[in-house]
This record gives C-alpha cells, sequence and structure tokens, in this order.
C-alpha cells in the first residue's frame, strides 16, 4: 500500500498552523537548560559552539535560537508549512 502524499502536506499544514498560533518560546520551554536535558546525552551542548548546524522541521524557531545562544556559527533552519515566516 502507498502511503497517501494528502496526510504529509495535512501534517505539515497541522504543524504550520500551531506554529503560527503559539509563538511564545520563552521560559524553560525555549531555554539552553531544556536542550541540555533534551538532546545532551547526544550531542554535548559544548560541542555546538563554533560548528554549522542545520534545523529540519525548524517551525517557530525555538531550536534555532537555542543553537545560536549555545554558540553555534551557522544554521540552516528549513521549515515546509507556512510558519516558515513566523
Amino acid at each position: 500500500m502507498q502511503p497517501d502524499p494528502s496526510i504529509d502536506e495535512k501534517t505539515i499544514a497541522d504543524f504550520g498552523q500551531q506554529w503560527t498560533n503559539y509563538r511564545d518560546n520563552s521560559g524553560f520551554y525555549g531555554s539552553t537548560e531544556l536542550f541540555e536535558d533534551a538532546f545532551g546525552m547526544l550531542l554535548p551542548t559544548a560541542e555546538i559552539a563554533g560548528k554549522r548546524v542545520a534545523d529540519i522541521g525548524s517551525g517557530s524557531g525555538r531550536i534555532v535560537s537555542m543553537l545560536l545562544a549555545l554558540g553555534a556559527k551557522e544554521i540552516f533552519a528549513v521549515e515546509p508549512s507556512e510558519a516558515f515566516d513566523v
């Protein structure tokens, strides 16, 4: 059975609507402490400084802001939904 491409399009649109409606990334939700808690076992945050990184499915840019705060040199952010403008 082939996947239904309209489901992928709907999923992208749904996430885009969420990122557009809920833009607040303040507090712990947008903090480097949360990044460390979620990803620290896979990628020590000290290794991000000076690196070129990518955030695929960047939504409202919450992770992009965290990466910048951790000293990333360059970030490629990709968001397929209309939330890209957020």
